[in-house]
């Protein structure tokens, strides 16, 4: 079994944590967030075409973030809040719980997208052009590292278990540091990472 065939398992684990969703009406909010903005549930009812009752209650069937007023700000990852992968979506930007999510915005959205990753090793930023087929434009020293499936405690916190192992480093050496820290981290390049979005979106929120 080669490396990557590995990480299918991580797939099957989030896309466990979704299966309960109401991830019909949840997927249209997914271009409101791109525009930077939260997601009321009246508007999510108007987006996807429901009551103002079952959008209610889709927010309630999936691990999403809401505000203080209820609105949707954070979905499947994509946030509005500041983390270490900045996403710059026509000329908007948004936040990515990790290396992974961001890969998946371009999916989505269908748009082509600018990723600026902190590199947690050096502290460096990565910089990236995404679009739906992969990676546009970018230094072939960047590398990634992806977790395989968690278990035990881990799997109680997404954040814990899943968001905190995949990261965009500068190069090489900094990802194999970090990697060194965890037997559970691989090290993948950009082009696999980006296969890992496209079976992710694919299982999830087609």
């Amino acid at each position: 079994m080669s490396e990557l065939d590995e990480l299918w398992g991580t797939l099957r684990y989030i896309e466990d944590r979704w299966r309960s969703a109401d991830r019909r009406t949840l997927r249209v909010a997914f271009a409101e967030l791109a525009n930077g903005r939260p997601v009321s549930p009246s508007r999510l009812a108007e987006l996807a075409g429901t009551t103002a009752e079952q959008a209610r209650h889709a927010l309630k069937s999936g691990p999403v973030g809401l505000d203080e007023d209820g609105n949707l700000n954070e979905l499947f990852g994509v946030m509005l809040d500041a983390t270490l992968h900045r996403v710059e979506v026509g000329g908007r930007v948004i936040y990515a719980c990790c290396a992974l999510v961001a890969h998946c915005v371009p999916v989505i959205v269908n748009e082509t997208v600018r990723l600026e990753s902190t590199d947690p090793v050096r502290r460096r930023l990565v910089t990236l052009e995404l679009d739906a087929n992969g990676v546009r434009r970018g230094s072939e020293t960047v590398r990634a590292c992806f977790p395989t499936p968690p278990a035990g405690p881990d799997m109680d916190s997404v954040r814990q278990a899943f968001c905190s192992h995949i990261q965009y480093f500068a190069d090489a050496r900094a990802a194999a540091a970090f990697a060194s820290q965890d037997e559970r981290r691989r090290i993948v390049e950009p082009g696999d990472l980006h296969e890992l979005a496209l079976a992710t979106v694919s299982r999830i929120w087609s």
